[in-house]
């Protein structure tokens, strides 16, 4: 009796001892991944810091743009006189724009291309 008692303590024994040998081999593959992980976010706080002691100098050598010159009163161009259709058909095309229609609706009642609307619209719109 003794001796088999012996033998399953023995045996608790040698089990304890493997899994406790197993537990630090665990813990010592953690604590290195841990101070990998820690490495990691040091060289990226660092790399950050760097960053932004770059843009507070980059924002210490900001200097703002001139202020905009108004342009004297003598600078200032004439406005345009109103234009006045060369023909009937320039002043068709600019009072159907007036009444909010669209090129393309444009040119289609009247035979044109809706490129030609544009341009005879936009003409109008640069000169007053």
């Amino acid at each position: 009796m003794g001796y088999g008692l012996f033998l399953v303590a023995l045996g608790l024994l040698i089990a304890t001892y493997l899994a406790a040998r197993r537990e630090r081999r665990r813990t010592e593959a953690l604590r290195r991944e841990v101070e990998g992980a820690v490495d990691e976010v040091v060289l990226a706080a660092e790399e950050a810091v760097r960053a932004l002691e770059e843009k507070r100098r980059e924002l210490a050598a900001w200097q703002p743009p001139p202020p905009v010159r108004e342009p004297a009163a003598a600078e200032v161009p004439e406005p345009a006189p109103a234009v006045r259709p060369a023909d009937p058909l320039q002043q068709r095309v600019w009072e159907l724009a007036g009444q909010g229609r669209n090129a393309t609706q444009i040119a289609r009642e009247l035979g044109l291309t809706p490129g030609k609307v544009e341009l005879m619209v936009n003409l109008q719109r640069l000169r007053g």
